[in-house]
């Protein structure tokens, strides 16, 4: 998750046990592995701040979003996590299609790299300090994003006073529960858009994930919106909740959110 200022984007500490999913398919055995701290938040606070740093993800979320977008713009970003500190990087995501020339460079260069050893816990988050938050994707936030409640009040406060709550991809799951002062839910009644039950069997791991993420929204009256075509680039704004659909979806997403900043 990255929350950005006018002035990055990141993943996060103390690791947590891994875990995984295994399920034959075919007689071949399939793993779903997933580590906590694997996706990041990122805060972005308005060009007004002059350290600007990139916003890793998996290689894929964070093509156009962080590296080129954000970093255009001038945006501080703050890379945060869910427990902060270390966040390893998913195995997944450093292989084709994923690991593309944004993500190599970005693995690259060590000061980015260094980012990824000391990432921000929600707690030392100040919401006032950020004008957008932005949740990566990848389907280990599936596991971190939903009930963490540090994110859910960085969430909630960016968005009530204004503030861009965005996500791409899995990164919807962590507005899954997030509420707002009312108790309703941040989503319902609103536009979403995040990684379709299609794609997730057309990509093999329907019967790997913990829950149907498009499903979870509509139950939270969420007005989600999905491309026509499976893996087509499909982003949508609704007022200032920016979502972007799958990987292909980070650059339009980005654009949407830099734009409303």
């Amino acid at each position: 998750m990255a929350l950005l200022r006018p002035g990055e984007s990141g993943s996060a500490g103390a690791t947590a046990q891994p875990g995984a999913v295994s399920a034959k398919r075919d007689g071949l055995q399939h793993r779903f592995h997933h580590q906590r701290q694997f996706r990041v938040h990122a805060g972005l606070r308005l060009p007004s701040r002059t350290e600007t740093a990139q916003l890793p993800s998996n290689a894929g979320h964070a093509r156009g979003g962080r590296d080129g977008v954000f970093a255009e713009r001038g945006f501080e970003q703050t890379i945060v996590s869910p427990q902060g500190g270390r966040s390893p990087l998913e195995p997944r995501s450093l292989k084709f299609p994923a690991y593309d020339k944004t993500a190599k460079a970005w693995r690259a260069d060590p000061e980015r790299m260094a980012l990824l050893e000391n990432t921000a816990a929600p707690d030392e988050i100040d919401p006032a300090d950020f004008d957008a938050i932005y949740f990566t994707g990848g389907h280990a936030v599936m596991y971190d994003f939903p009930d963490s409640e540090g994110l859910q009040r960085i969430t909630r406060e960016i968005f009530e006073r204004g503030g861009i709550v965005s996500s791409v991809c899995h990164g919807y799951c962590g507005l899954l529960n997030t509420t707002l002062s009312d108790g309703s839910h941040l989503v319902a009644g609103r536009k979403v858009t995040g990684f379709a039950w299609r794609e997730e069997v057309l990509a093999r791991v329907d019967k790997l994930v913990p829950y149907n993420a498009e499903e979870e929204m509509k139950k939270r009256g969420a007005l989600y919106e999905k491309a026509k075509l499976p893996f087509v680039s499909y982003a949508v704004a609704d007022g200032n909740l920016v979502t972007g659909q799958n990987p292909g979806s980070a650059k339009k997403t980005a654009k949407k959110v830099a734009d409303l900043l």
